[in-house]
């Protein structure tokens, strides 16, 4: 009786999880279609085409790769978590690899962020300049 409650309890937690991943895939992917549009709508009303990305095609890129992240360190961190309650394995190896694979997604989310946001870097790169001139 004891597996059937603990498979039970697997199943559903897996069914809940891939239901929420697959609910945050498809808003993901609705927002890279709608930004899709309107880099062909504006590429359409300017028919200019530029060397550089668009803003639209950045963001994309930026969304694509947050949630490709967001899905595998969140399915890493799934797998190790069910194994060890199936296995009844609670080591203090196993529990660190857990909580450093839950705290690399909002560690470098903000960091990726960072890095699309071109006013920033040039705020980052300017206070650069400012610190190796006082140093």
């Amino acid at each position: 009786m004891n597996y059937i409650i603990r498979g039970l309890i697997l199943t559903m937690t897996t069914l809940r999880d891939v239901f929420l991943v697959g609910v945050m895939l498809t808003m993901s992917t609705y927002m890279v279609i709608i930004l899709f549009r309107h880099q062909r709508q504006c590429k359409h009303l300017h028919s200019i085409n530029h060397l550089r990305a668009s803003p639209e095609k950045r963001a994309t890129q930026t969304i694509l790769l947050l949630v490709v992240f967001f899905v595998v360190m969140y399915w890493v961190d799934f797998i190790i978590s069910s194994s060890s309650v199936l296995l009844w394995m609670y080591d203090s190896v196993i529990l660190t690899v857990q909580k450093f694979v839950m705290n690399v997604y909002p560690t470098i989310t903000p960091l990726v962020q960072i890095s699309s946001d071109k006013r920033i870097i040039i705020i980052l790169k300017s206070m650069q300049k400012l610190w190796h001139q006082i140093f």
